[in-house]
């Protein structure tokens, strides 16, 4: 089939050009990181010619946890049980169950487990403290893909335009 073999050559060239892409700007970051002295832990990287295109490329991540997070979570849970009972428990207990609230794929979001670290701070209990700590050292985000992305900008708006790389953009 014509288009099938159309298609998988295509995508055997995107595959090429971004390991080659990747390849090339690796030399920059490392440059990057040599002149600033720090070692680079940024997600994505930006970087624009002075007529305005831009390549984007990193990686995509999702938030993980490994198995101590259920007993942080317990020891939260067990802080709410410990509070008396009352307007100000049921008002705590909601938040703090807000925040424990799993995705979809049953993961912690870890921006909410930030938010619990602010709250535990101002509650300062030790063992709600402690309950969000393990949760906090629990946390070990994924890589679960890159990407790349390519802009110009629009010389009479000054709009930056995506270049569109994928079969849905095109």
């Amino acid at each position: 089939m014509k288009a099938f073999d159309m298609l998988a050559k295509l995508s055997e060239e995107l595959k090429r050009a971004k390991e080659q892409i990747f390849e090339d700007f690796a030399t920059i970051i490392k440059l990057k990181e040599e002149l600033y002295g720090v070692r680079d832990n940024q997600l994505s990287h930006t970087f624009t010619t002075e007529d305005g295109k831009s390549v984007v490329l990193g990686y995509r991540n999702t938030d993980s946890f490994d198995d101590t997070v259920h007993v942080g979570i317990e020891k939260v849970k067990g802080y709410i049980k410990s509070l008396a009972s009352g307007e100000k428990k049921e008002d705590i207990e909601r938040v703090l169950n807000l925040l424990l609230k799993k995705d979809k794929n049953g993961n912690l979001k870890a921006n909410r487990v930030l938010e619990l670290q602010k709250i535990a701070e101002q509650i300062n209990d030790n063992n709600l403290l402690e309950g969000v700590k393990i949760i906090q050292e629990s946390y070990k985000p994924m890589k679960t893909s890159t990407f790349i992305e390519c802009y110009i900008r629009d010389k009479e708006t000054g709009q930056r335009i995506s270049i569109p790389l994928t079969m849905t953009g095109v």
